[in-house]
């Protein structure tokens, strides 16, 4: 069955301007092909890490991070007043950000090496490292009380959030591929804003 997610961008170093996209997606498809069509939608580079995670607020000082199938609440020290609010007066000072121990790498495992080709970033969605397996189904809609956000390059702060109009999911349509950008409305920010 195919839904139709609404993506709004909430922040955004160098966002000027209100922007959303409606996207249609089929419901199996998971987190990794949610964020591919954002980025399709938004025109990003898709070149920095990303995230999904449940809060009341995009400002939320309680964040529920989405990781495979399992989630991870954080408890956050960061100041929002640092960020550029696209359209919302509504920003909140944290005071905290605690990364998770995953356990799969130690600091002393931490490779310094200036030398390192950045041209080679990559990020295997699928298979290993951080991986959003986590099908559309089994994430929308988000818990009580609770927003489905998105977030794109922790430096810039490209926040959005996904939201599952009250419409029936519909039967796909044989000749169309999915996911697929249906809409959008207002003016799509400019990643790198400052480079033109």
């Amino acid at each position: 069955m195919i839904w139709k997610l609404t993506v709004c961008l909430e922040f955004g170093v160098g966002a000027e301007d209100p922007w959303s996209a409606e996207i249609e997606i089929e419901e199996t498809d998971t987190l990794a092909d949610l964020h591919r069509a954002i980025q399709k939608a938004v025109r990003f580079e898709d070149d920095h890490l990303f995230s999904f995670f449940y809060s009341r607020r995009a400002s939320g000082a309680v964040r529920t991070y989405l990781q495979d199938d399992r989630e991870q609440k954080e408890d956050f020290e960061f100041n929002f007043d640092s960020l550029t609010p696209a359209f919302s007066s509504a920003t909140k000072s944290i005071t905290s950000i605690v990364f998770p121990d995953n356990g799969t790498q130690d600091d002393d495992d931490v490779d310094d090496d200036d030398d390192d080709d950045d041209d080679d970033f990559s990020v295997d969605y699928e298979n290993g490292g951080q991986t959003f397996s986590r099908r559309i189904c089994d994430t929308l809609p988000a818990p009580s009380g609770r927003r489905l956000f998105y977030l794109f390059d922790w430096g810039d702060e490209w926040l959005f959030s996904i939201t599952k109009p009250r419409q029936k999911p519909q039967q796909p349509v044989p000749s169309r591929k999915y996911p697929r950008t249906v809409s959008q409305q207002g003016k799509r920010p400019k990643q790198y804003p400052h480079d033109e």
